[in-house]
């Protein structure tokens, strides 16, 4: 045999085991960008079948490095490289999903994500391009998997954070006056008399992704009492919130039958780094509060919700979650209350002694 016919068997051979691995090699690719949650989804699904998932994207938009620049001009660059990163990141998937028929896509635009209802075998392409870092299952979730019911009374509260203290400091007293506080839970009745002077009002002080109704309301009660903690007036003769001269602004996490999904949730933390849509204005809240979190998960650190936490700290915005009620042991604590960047809150009774149920 002869050098050239060596060196054509040669590279048969090679185009040969090539085609052999390259099946396996894609499947183990394919494998580590698709959750576990969403294969054993897929292998019950019929091709014509769609389902919900989350594709996130591989490209970032450097947030760090704006932290060093004043709030608002911060906010104002953050947002625009975060939009414009989501944009460049995703222009070829969006033109795909488009040609594939796909209707009522969301942009995630601060997590560089798009939400949406396919097709297995649309899936399966998303998950075999470079640009796509994940694909993921937009699981259901009910409230009363998540939501904390349990409160302390808006009474002794205050007074074992020193709010009267602060309320009393010189020149004037600190009530939370020119604060803005979020809230992420089930609405809240904008009507009750400790609230009502205290939403901040607008077109950017509310979001109901579900569109029920363009102005706050709370068909759970839930959400109400978590604002009345932290913002309410003296309606009853005694004063109930902590920062009482603070204005409000709420989403609405759950529609009508109690149900959300993971990408509402990131639409949610995603609305209050902008919530007027315009990336020039800054009106963001000054803290993001949420008392609810994954007790199905107690000790485990979900970073589900990681990059928006992320977003938010770098956009100057505290996140506060209550830790949990699945005390008293150790290793009780919850998501997102447990994820780097939030404040995990837990509880005491008037006696100042950790409360039994306290993660």
């Amino acid at each position: 045999m002869n050098t050239k016919h060596r060196r054509f068997l040669l590279d048969l051979l090679i185009v040969c085991a090539a085609s052999l691995l390259f099946p396996a090699v894609a499947g183990v690719l394919y494998a580590g960008v698709q959750t576990p949650e969403l294969r054993v989804a897929l292998q019950r699904l019929e091709p014509e079948e769609e389902i919900r998932v989350i594709v996130k994207f591989s490209q970032r938009a450097d947030i760090e490095s704006l932290k060093v620049l004043p709030r608002p001009l911060r906010r104002s660059l953050m947002l625009r490289d975060m939009m414009a990163a989501a944009e460049r990141g995703q222009r070829e998937v969006n033109e795909l999903i488009k040609q594939r028929g796909v209707k009522g896509a969301r942009n995630l635009w601060a997590i560089n994500g798009l939400a949406l209802k396919a097709r297995p075998a649309l899936i399966q392409e998303l998950s075999e391009r470079p640009d796509v870092q994940s694909v993921q299952l937009d699981r259901t979730i009910h409230k009363s998997d998540v939501l904390l019911q349990s409160f302390a009374s808006p009474e002794f509260n205050l007074t074992q954070i020193n709010a009267p203290g602060l309320w009393q400091s010189p020149p004037g007293g600190y009530f939370g006056q020119g604060a803005v506080v979020g809230l992420m839970d089930t609405g809240a009745d904008v009507h009750h008399p400790d609230l009502a002077g205290r939403w901040r009002g607008g077109t950017n002080s509310w979001f109901d992704p579900y569109e029920a109704s363009s102005f706050p309301f709370d068909d759970d009660g839930h959400g109400t009492s978590v604002l009345g903690i932290m913002v309410g007036g003296d309606a009853s003769g005694r004063t109930i919130g902590a920062a009482p001269a603070a204005k409000w602004i709420a989403v609405r996490m759950f529609d009508d039958s109690g149900t959300t999904f993971l990408s509402v949730i990131h639409l949610l933390f995603q609305w209050f780094l902008d919530p007027d849509g315009n990336p020039a204005t800054d009106d963001a809240p000054d803290v993001v509060n949420g008392s609810w979190g994954f007790e199905s998960l107690p000790g485990v650190c979900d970073n589900e919700f990681q990059a928006d936490i992320d977003a938010l700290n770098a956009a100057g915005i505290a996140v506060v979650f209550a830790g949990g009620n699945g005390g008293p042991n150790p290793s009780t604590s919850i998501s997102p209350a447990n994820n780097l960047g939030a404040m995990a809150v837990g509880f005491v009774d008037a006696g100042s002694i950790i409360y039994s149920l306290s993660s």
